[in-house]
């Protein structure tokens, strides 16, 4: 097992975490990934995440190509109805550092658990995970 200091190992398990709280509650907003100090982790990557009809894996996530990734085979690719990315305004608080009405680009989208649908959304090199429903499509 990989040292359990690493901010790769805290995202993972933020979104493993997260993935309980979604099979327990509805996932009402997006309160952003946090670390073991409260802050919002937006990953700064060398890459453009874009994850296009499957869902992410580990390698995608350490390399930079995608946002998050979900263990165990509990997500499966989810279409928004159009090729990634498609842009999206935010009309919840708690998405990563921006305010309603912020336009973000998303970049991957899973569902989780056959029910609950995950995004992965940029703004230049700002990185963010919500739900479905703290966004609105414009496209």
């Amino acid at each position: 097992m990989p040292p359990q200091n690493s901010s790769a190992n805290r995202i993972v398990v933020a979104i493993s975490l997260l993935i309980g709280v979604l099979s327990v509650a509805s996932f009402q907003a997006c309160h952003g990934m946090k670390d073991h100090n409260e802050r919002t982790v937006n990953r700064k990557s060398v890459k453009k995440p874009l994850i296009q009809g499957r869902t992410a894996t580990k390698a995608d996530f350490d390399s930079g190509t995608a946002i998050y990734y979900i263990p165990y085979g509990r997500s499966a690719p989810y279409s928004l109805g159009h090729d990634l990315p498609i842009r999206a305004e935010i009309v919840k608080p708690g998405v990563g550092d921006w305010s309603i009405g912020h336009q973000v680009s998303i970049v991957q989208a899973e569902v989780t658990d056959g029910q609950h649908v995950t995004l992965g959304v940029i703004d230049g090199d700002e990185q963010a995970v919500c739900s479905l429903a703290d966004v609105k499509l414009l496209e």
